[in-house]
C-alpha cells in the first residue's frame, strides 16, 4: 500500500512542484511588468515636464528677442536724433522739432474731428466721425506714448 501511495503521490507531488515553479514565474513577470509601467510612466512624467520646461524656454528666449528688438529700434531712434546734429543747424531744429510738431498736429485733429465732423456719414457700418475719430485718436495715443514714454538713453 506505501508503494501505491508512493506512486500517486510522487507524480502529484511533482505537478505540484510544477505548478508551484510556474505561478512563481507568472508572479516573478506580473511584478517585471508592474515595475516596467512604473518606470515608463515615470519616464513619460520625465519627459513631459522637459516637453514644459523647454516651452517655457522658448517663451523666455521670444521675451528676451523681442525685448532685444525693442531696444534696437530705440537704439536706432536715438542714432538717427544724434545724427541731426551733423548738418546745418537749422536742419537740425526742424527734425527736433517733427515729433512735438506732429504730436500737436495730431491732438488738434483729433479736437478737429471731434467738434465738427458731420453725422449720419458711414464707413465700414460706422458713423464717420467715429471712424476717424478713432484712427486720429490711435495715432494721437502712439504719438504720445512715444513723445512722452520713458525713453532713458543708453550709456554714450
Amino acid at each position: 500500500m506505501s508503494g501505491l501511495l508512493t506512486m500517486i503521490l510522487g507524480p502529484v507531488t511533482g505537478l505540484a512542484g510544477s505548478l508551484l515553479g510556474a505561478g512563481v514565474k507568472w508572479l516573478e513577470h506580473r511584478q517585471r511588468m508592474a515595475e516596467l509601467d512604473r518606470q515608463q510612466a515615470h519616464e513619460l512624467r520625465l519627459q513631459e515636464l522637459n516637453m514644459q520646461a523647454r516651452g517655457q524656454e522658448l517663451e523666455q528666449e521670444a521675451l528676451i528677442a523681442q525685448t532685444q528688438a525693442h531696444a534696437d529700434a530705440m537704439a536706432a531712434s536715438y542714432r538717427h536724433d544724434a545724427s541731426a546734429g551733423q548738418t546745418y543747424p537749422w536742419v537740425a531744429s526742424i527734425l527736433r522739432l517733427m515729433r512735438p510738431l506732429f504730436t500737436l498736429l495730431l491732438i488738434g485733429l483729433a479736437g478737429a474731428i471731434y467738434f465738427y465732423a458731420l453725422p449720419g456719414d458711414e464707413v465700414e457700418g460706422r458713423p464717420l466721425r467715429e471712424h476717424v475719430a478713432l484712427t486720429v485718436l490711435y495715432l494721437a495715443e502712439v504719438a504720445v506714448t512715444w513723445w512722452f514714454a520713458d525713453r532713458a538713453r543708453g550709456a554714450k
